[in-house]
């Protein structure tokens, strides 16, 4: 058997969307992720408690901490690589999904965009950050 990784003190966690209700179509906004000293953020969306909807995460990126001048991510700057990401991951059921960046700005977020909804869907996104130097505190 190989040595084990600490994959723990790789990472560190941030919230990007509270848990919280969407029952109208719209944009939830989420929070604005500093990628310094950071390769790669992971954005984990979780859906539940679902009636109906489709979620689909909307990936922006700026160099000014408060998204002055933001533009939506390039699909070659999103991970997993290929084209059409935020797509591959909108949920349209309960479930948990998932997205990266790797892109060169320092500032993100991750807004979940909601259509067909009349009812609606509990939600939640969780940002992991991997880290330049590990381990991370």
């Amino acid at each position: 058997m190989g040595t084990l990784r600490d994959h723990e003190s790789e990472i560190t966690g941030e919230s990007a969307i509270a848990p919280t209700r969407v029952a109208a179509n719209g944009t939830t906004a989420g929070a604005i992720h500093d990628m310094a000293g950071h390769r790669s953020i992971t954005w984990v969306i979780t859906v539940g408690n679902y009636t109906d909807g489709t979620y689909t995460p909307v990936i922006s990126e700026s160099d000014d901490d408060g998204m002055s001048g933001e533009n939506v991510v390039v699909d070659a700057d999103l991970l997993p690589d290929g084209t059409g990401q935020e797509a591959t991951a909108a949920l349209a059921a309960a479930g948990v999904s998932k997205i990266g960046y790797r892109g060169p700005d320092r500032y993100v977020t991750c807004d979940l965009a909601a259509t067909s909804v009349t009812t609606g869907a509990d939600i939640a996104v969780v940002a992991v950050k991997e880290a330049l130097d590990q381990p991370v505190a």
